[in-house]
């Protein structure tokens, strides 16, 4: 079932009602994951382009085409696109490719969903051996004028993503910001970006923002979190954020318990 509110980007922006994280967040809320795009539109121009890798329904599209030159959104699930199409219809500066990325050029499955039946996310939808038939590109093949900025959310692809620009890092250094909790290869990506000069932030964003659209007190997403790695090319300075320390640096340290010193026998 659908349902449509008010964001801070669209008068009308349609969402599936059983979605647990987005779909509240965009009904109670107007937005979602908004601390993430605030980041995210302060680096973007009128001159940049964006590509919304795993662009989902297209909230960070919307968000992107309100600043950005061109933002090109891949999404391989055919009812997250086509609710993407809805989303961005009215958008000139928008073009939509129904495809996975990876690191090659090819088909590949991505899990689909029914959209009756309640989940936490819909979004989590993976590429793997089960799912419906989708085409998978690699973006440094692609025609497509070069990005300031990729955004990657792929639940545990973004290695294969990232791998897909090896051409693309030769001659240009977008800006990447790919989800860090799903993906099993943060070294690999650490190692492979390293050698282009990047630096690396984390970037840690709670579903529940209290400054949000529809000024909504009321929390329903508890201390849940969004956690993210910024790999900023080297060559633009740095960022005022709290770096990744090395390639087996891991968020985990940031949320270790620290056990209360033991009483002193009296």
């Amino acid at each position: 079932m659908i349902e449509s509110t008010k964001t801070r980007y669209s008068d009308e922006f349609f969402f599936y009602k059983n979605d647990y994280i987005i779909g509240n967040s965009l009904r109670y809320y107007g937005e979602y994951s908004q601390v993430e795009l605030d980041f995210l539109l302060e680096v973007l121009n009128s001159e940049c382009v964006v590509f919304d890798v795993g662009a989902n329904i297209g909230y960070h599209t919307t968000a992107f085409a309100s600043k950005a030159k061109k933002v090109y959104a891949f999404e391989p699930n055919p009812h997250n696109f086509s609710m993407l199409q809805k989303n961005t219809a009215n958008l000139k500066n928008v073009e939509l490719i129904n495809a996975a990325v990876g690191d090659h050029n090819g088909t590949t499955k991505i899990g689909d969903f029914d959209p009756e039946v309640s989940t936490d996310n819909f979004g989590m939808m993976k590429c793997g051996e089960e799912g419906v038939d989708v085409p998978l590109v690699r973006l440094d093949t692609l025609p497509f004028d070069g990005p300031d900025v990729i955004k990657i959310d792929v639940e545990g692809y973004e290695y294969a993503v990232i791998k897909g620009c090896e051409k693309m890092l030769e001659t240009r250094r977008p800006m990447f910001y790919y989800e860090a909790h799903e993906t099993k290869e943060l070294k690999e990506i650490y190692e492979f970006l390293n050698q282009y000069g990047y630096n690396f932030y984390w970037s840690f964003v709670r579903n529940f923002n209290p400054n949000n659209f529809k000024k909504v007190e009321n929390n329903i997403f508890g201390g849940t979190m969004l956690i993210s790695i910024v790999a900023w090319p080297g060559h633009l300075g740095f960022l005022p954020l709290q770096p990744v320390l090395g390639p087996t640096d891991h968020f985990s340290r940031f949320f270790k318990k620290v056990e209360p010193p033991a009483e002193e026998n009296k």
